[in-house]
């Protein structure tokens, strides 16, 4: 049987010793190598399973960008919705402003109605009460006036109306 060094298997693959003695560690029972003097001898079986392990290991070395990559994406979709939220809140803040503002000037549109119609009826009421003053007034004159006349005159002159 041939045998490979961890050395000449580690560069084979593009990986430090380190990482082949760690799938070393991980393999089955029945492909784990020999020491011999303190260095291991791996068997054609075994660098052909730590060969597998190692396109495994990729898979999943693979399979965890994948994860950090979406892990990425989301994370910016995240900070896009949160700036729309930001945007969104900040409209939101506009119209209830614009609704304020809006709702204010209603209310000073109705008071100013209001006083304009205060100020029609007290006008009305004014001029009422002073056609009534100028009414009573020309009636009491027109009562004196007639008064007056009855007592000066005698009882011929209102006999015959003269």
């Amino acid at each position: 049987m041939a045998t490979i060094s961890v050395k000449k298997l580690s560069e084979e693959l593009g990986i430090s010793k380190q990482a082949v003695h760690k799938r070393i560690e991980q393999l089955p029972d029945r492909f784990q190598p020999k020491k011999v003097d303190g260095v291991y001898e791996l068997t054609a079986e075994t660098a052909d399973a730590i060969r597998k392990n190692k396109k495994a290991s990729t898979s999943v070395n693979q399979i965890k960008v994948d994860a950090v990559d979406e892990v990425d994406a989301l994370k910016m979709q995240i900070n896009e919705l949160k700036e729309e939220k930001k945007r969104l809140y900040g409209q939101l803040d506009q119209f209830q402003l614009l609704l304020d503002q809006q709702q204010q000037l209603t209310l000073q549109s109705n008071q100013q109605i209001q006083q304009l119609q205060l100020s029609i009826t007290t006008q009305s009421e004014e001029n009422t009460s002073k056609k009534n003053n100028v009414v009573s007034s020309s009636v009491t004159e027109e009562q004196t006036e007639k008064e007056l006349p009855q007592i000066k005159k005698g009882f011929f002159s209102r006999l015959f109306n003269k």
